[in-house]
């Protein structure tokens, strides 16, 4: 079983080009990592964890009310099998919300 890697926040202020280098060796090996000591305040972070828990518990015609075809999954909701990973014969079995800036 493997271990997700951490990279303190902290790292950034001394060292950013370490920081970068380390949270882009995590995602090419393992597509993620976590990030301590960084200065989100703990109860939005448990704030956002409930209100994701309570999402991905509603019923799937509820989620998919807010999938947007057409654009990969780049935004709002992504249900399992959308998504395949580059050179994998098989859809992905995960589903997730993805945010960002405007897209247009």
């Amino acid at each position: 079983m493997s271990i997700v890697d951490t990279i303190s926040y902290e790292l950034w202020d001394k060292d950013p080009e370490a920081f970068a280098d380390q949270l882009g060796k995590n995602h090419k090996n393992t597509g993620f990592c976590g990030i301590q000591d960084h200065p989100i305040p703990e109860q939005m972070v448990s704030d956002s964890i409930e209100m994701f828990e309570e999402f991905f518990a509603l019923s799937q015609d509820i989620k998919m009310k807010y999938f947007i075809k057409d654009i990969g999954g780049a935004r709002g909701y992504t249900p399992y099998r959308i998504e395949t990973a580059k050179g994998a014969k098989h859809a992905d079995l995960k589903e997730f919300w993805q945010t960002g800036g405007s897209l247009g």
